[in-house]
């Protein structure tokens, strides 16, 4: 993109250049008019070229959608570059929200998966400890128990 255009004054025949301005009828597309209206007019306030300054901004430009806009300055060769990076926010987002269901349904199973094995696993040492250690527990007092009563009824001490 050549920031300037030819000018030939029709009563002198004199070539000149001169900048683009984003109103220009012969501006060469639409999308970096839009740009540039946006830059010149929109992002903060009427300015120059001149006035410039590198940035960045997340902006609605006309009826393309959001765009995400990188502004830089650059000298070069002695000249004053403006360089303007724009993406569309669709073109950005389209994957996130094309794989943002399926990442989600994919972590749920996963921590489902591991609920559920975690479950497992808790209902397995509890029936293992119930078996090893309460059962016994409970049936050595159950029989110490019916010891001592059977030993009440009957009057026996135990030695």
């Amino acid at each position: 993109f050549d920031s300037f255009r030819t000018v030939v004054d029709e009563t002198t025949k004199k070539v000149s250049y001169a900048p683009y301005e984003a109103n220009a009828t012969d501006f060469p597309l639409k999308e970096v008019k839009a740009r540039v209206h946006w830059l010149l007019n929109e992002r903060e306030g009427k300015m120059t070229w001149a006035d410039v300054k590198a940035g960045a901004a997340e902006v609605e430009i006309g009826d393309e959608g959001v765009q995400f806009i990188k502004v830089t300055s650059l000298t070069q060769f002695g000249v004053d570059w403006i360089g303007v990076i724009s993406i569309p926010w669709e073109s950005v987002m389209k994957e996130l929200n094309d794989t943002k269901f399926r990442t989600l349904l994919l972590g749920m199973l996963i921590v489902g998966g591991i609920k559920a094995f975690l479950e497992t696993f808790r209902a397995y040492v509890q029936t293992k400890m119930i078996k090893r250690a309460v059962i016994p527990g409970m049936r050595q007092t159950l029989e110490d128990e019916l010891s001592n009563q059977l030993r009440a009824l009957t009057g026996c001490r135990s030695s």
